[in-house]
Order: structure tokens, then sequence, then C-alpha cells
């Protein structure tokens, strides 16, 4: 084997053994997202940004997690924009056996978003947009159920890649995934603790207002080396609707 395939060799060998290793720790469950993203303009280059999510599990008939969270964005260089935000966030427990307890956290978190053109010319209805976010956490408590109890008070970065289509009557189809990771993992816990990758569609309900449905597997670390699939159906209203 040629000397440059054999890390790669190596490396699918060690994620062939470490998936059968866990296989019977796996767990999988279905959800339901129901989001509303904001950003609406004040003046001058500044906008409010608006995230409220309604998160449920068992296949909607019990709550996973509330989210609410107010920022502020300002336009950095190009098509970049910097927001920052402060996230307020309650975490149910779902899984049978678990203990009982709630977990609120607080979020404060900076982010960098841009999207440009892709495939040659500028009409081109391919886009991708890609955002980097920087998380301190902050949690009231940690419990066993809670995925992030090991992130408790701890740094996080969030990397999401996506690209869409567009079709017509403003109908577009797309694709995103985004990773989770931890900071000090040699002390706290795995690099990666979580990913998304989700498959979309949306069109717009109005000049200000569209929606976006989909599909997400989200894949987490779980404590003690168990690994959790949530399969979810996503319904996201996004909202530029101005304030100025």
């Amino acid at each position: 084997m040629p000397a440059v395939r054999r890390p790669v060799a190596r490396l699918a060998l060690l994620l062939l053994a470490t998936a059968g290793a866990a296989r019977a720790q796996v767990r999988h469950h279905g959800h339901l997202w129901l989001n509303w993203f904001g950003d609406h303009a004040l003046g001058g280059g500044t906008s409010l940004y608006v995230e409220l999510s309604a998160r449920r599990a068992d296949h909607g008939t019990t709550w996973q997690q509330q989210v609410v969270g107010l920022g502020l964005a300002r336009p950095v260089a190009g098509s970049y924009r910097a927001t920052l935000t402060l996230i307020g966030q309650r975490s149910f427990p779902y899984v049978d056996g678990e203990p009982g307890t709630t977990v609120t956290e607080v979020r404060p978190w900076m982010q960098l978003q841009g999207q440009r053109r892709v495939a040659g010319t500028a009409r081109s209805g391919w886009q991708w947009a890609d955002r980097s976010r920087l998380e301190l956490r902050w949690q009231r408590a940690e419990v066993a159920f809670d995925v992030d109890g090991d992130w408790r008070n701890s740094w996080r970065v969030r990397r999401q890649d996506r690209i869409t289509r567009s079709f017509a009557n403003g109908w577009y189809a797309g694709a995103s995934q985004e990773w989770f990771m931890g900071s000090l993992p040699w002390e706290t816990g795995p690099l990666v603790e979580q990913s998304r990758s989700s498959l979309l569609v949306g069109r717009p309900l109005s000049k200000s207002l569209r929606v976006e449905t989909g599909y997400m597997l989200q894949w987490l670390a779980r404590p003690g080396g168990a690994r959790e699939f949530n399969h979810t159906l996503v319904v996201s209203f996004r909202s530029n609707a101005a304030f100025d």
C-alpha cells in the first residue's frame, strides 16, 4: 500500500473498531424542533438577532429543550457579519431511567457568518454559507442525563457549512453540516461532542419571512462512551423584517 494511503487505512480501521465497540450503547430517538430566527434591521448597519426554539422529544410528546436568545449583529467585511448573543436554555431528561432534574443554562456567544454565490456566475442558483461560533457555557447544575454536563463552565466552538440551490418561485433546497467541539478535550471529554447533518427545503412566505423544513440527524457523545442519534423533523421560520 502506498505510504500516503496507510494513515487513511489506519484511521478507517480505528473508526470501524470504535463503532463496533459502542454498538451496544447506541440510542435512537425521534424529535421535533420548531424554530424562529430573526435578523431585524435597527439602522446604521446594526440588526437585532432573535432566536426561539421549542424542541420536543419522543416524537413530540415530551420536552427536550427550550431556547430563547437575543443579540446584536453588525457587518464586518464583505458578506460577513459578527453577532453577539445571550442565550437562555432549559434542558429536560427524555430517556427512560434518567434523573428528572432539568438543567438551566446561560450561554453568551460570538459568531462570524457569511454567504456567497458558488459554481461560477453571479446568477448561479448555488449558494454557500458558513458560520463559526465561540460559546461560553454556564449551567446551573451538572446532572447525569445531560450530554453537555461535562462542558459546564467551559468554552465550545461550533462550525457550520451550508449549501443551497435555488429553484423557480422562490423554492430552494440544501444541506448543512455542523460540528460541536469542546474546549480542553484531553481533560473533560471528546474533541467532537456533537454533529448535526441536515437536508432541507424552503420557500418565502412574504418579502421578509420564509419557512424551511427538513430532516436533521443529530449525533451526540454521551457520558460513559454511549452514542445517541436523534432523528429530528425541523421546521424553521426566518424573518428579516426591519425595525428601523
